[in-house]
């Protein structure tokens, strides 16, 4: 069997995210939209099964519009099955859902191809059973045949040599070990990782299947599982991904030398991304304007938030202080599920998966407001930058050039 694996899609995140009110609307959208994108392209690659290890959606509050259009989306992908995990942020709901499906009413009935497994229960399909653990105790009963192959579906986290449940309770590997289990599909930790508990029992996470802000960086899709021989691989399928960039900057350096700085530092970021630019260093007052920054990269990026916790502004002898936690960095500890020196043809992977969906370029989306006279000077001043560059000047006169002109841009007098 092909079984794609996928978690934490959040469908109805309020996606208070930083972004522009126009790109958020439209960002809140594409997560809305991912239930049905993970169903078409199971079905056109011929997934057996897709597994869902929790959090479908963000809240216990669905609206039955938004219930009914999953549960569409997920009808039309036929023959693919789902299974989906409750998780601890829509367990309420899909409990609830489960309890009435079995009620006998026919408008409480789930399509014929989709289940919610809850703990203690399973399923098998063909020579592959899959168990639901919502506890310790829905491990302690596993009995899985050793002639089958054997996936387990948790909502947790993994840390040294346990798993935790999203409700706290420790569960050791120990108690994993030995239960003729192939296979760990876990959800809840928003990046991408592995764990081996046992030479047959290898527990993966695929990390949240879309980023929904500045504190979700990296990689983002889900697991392709094949159930004949054990292979697994890592499928990039988000629309948008957040790409966290450092860059140092000098107290030496111009605008011109900040620019292109980060401008080097962000030159392998699509820019349908949202960008968490990280700033160290020093700069000098006069030379980094960190709203101008902002309104340039917004024109390139689909969001961008600026960091300036660790750079320290000369002239003020203090530093720019700003409200965001760094994004949380990926366990260093879990066990990759692709190889580093495999990206190139893990990217052609997710090119073939994902070229329907992938969005236009950023600045062929929708119309958005920014603000035109920001935009106007941006542009001029960037031209303006490139023709001081080109005219072969010496450094200090290009500096003393650039610091007139953009003085004149802003409006400033210059002495005669």
């Amino acid at each position: 069997m092909r079984i794609l694996h996928c978690a934490d899609l959040h469908i109805g995140s309020s996606l208070e995210s930083g972004l522009l009110p126009d790109r958020a609307a439209l960002r809140r959208r594409e997560i809305n939209d991912s239930i049905s994108r993970i169903a078409a392209m199971a079905r056109r690659h011929r997934i057996d099964a897709c597994l869902i290890a929790g959090d479908l959606f963000d809240t216990d509050y669905v609206t039955p519009e938004t219930w009914k259009r999953c549960l569409a989306a997920m009808a039309s992908a036929t023959p693919v099955r789902f299974l989906i995990l409750p998780g601890n942020h829509d367990g309420r709901f899909l409990h609830a859902r489960e309890q009435r499906a079995g009620s006998g009413d026919p408008a409480d009935r789930l399509p014929s191809n989709v289940k919610i497994l809850t703990g203690g229960h399973s399923v098998r399909m063909g020579s592959t059973r899959v168990f639901a653990a919502e506890t310790a105790d829905d491990i302690r009963y596993i009995k899985a045949d050793i002639h089958l192959f054997n996936i387990v579906m948790m909502h947790g986290t993994v840390s040294g040599q346990s798993f935790t449940f999203a409700d706290g309770t420790v569960v050791p590997f120990s108690a994993l070990k030995n239960r003729n289990l192939d296979y760990g599909a876990l959800g809840h930790v928003h990046a991408a990782g592995a764990a081996q508990v046992d030479p047959r029992l290898t527990l993966c996470w695929p990390g949240c299947l879309e980023a929904r802000g500045y504190d979700e960086p990296g990689k983002k899709g889900f697991i392709v599982l094949n159930t004949e021989n054990g292979s697994r691989r890592f499928v990039r399928a988000a629309l948008r991904e957040c790409a966290y960039v450092s860059c140092a900057l000098d107290k030496e350096d111009t605008e011109g030398d900040i620019l292109n700085k980060i401008h080097q530092s962000l030159q392998d970021v699509p820019e349908e991304n949202l960008v968490y630019l990280h700033l160290e260093g020093s700069a000098k007052e006069e030379e980094f304007n960190p709203a101008s920054l902002q309104k340039m990269l917004l024109q390139e990026y689909f969001g961008v938030r600026i960091d300036t916790s660790d750079l320290t502004l000369l002239g003020r002898g203090q530093q720019l202080n700003t409200p965001h936690a760094a994004p949380a960095e990926e366990d260093e500890d879990a066990t990759r599920i692709w190889n580093p020196q495999e990206e190139s043809a893990l990217a052609a992977d997710a090119d073939d998966w994902t070229r329907e969906e992938r969005p236009l370029s950023r600045k062929m989306t929708e119309q958005e407001e920014v603000e035109p006279d920001a935009g106007s000077q941006i542009a001029l001043r960037e031209i303006y930058r490139e023709l001081v560059r080109d005219a072969g000047l010496a450094p200090q006169t290009a500096d003393e050039v650039l610091k007139a002109g953009f003085a004149a841009l802003d409006g400033e007098e210059l002495p005669l």
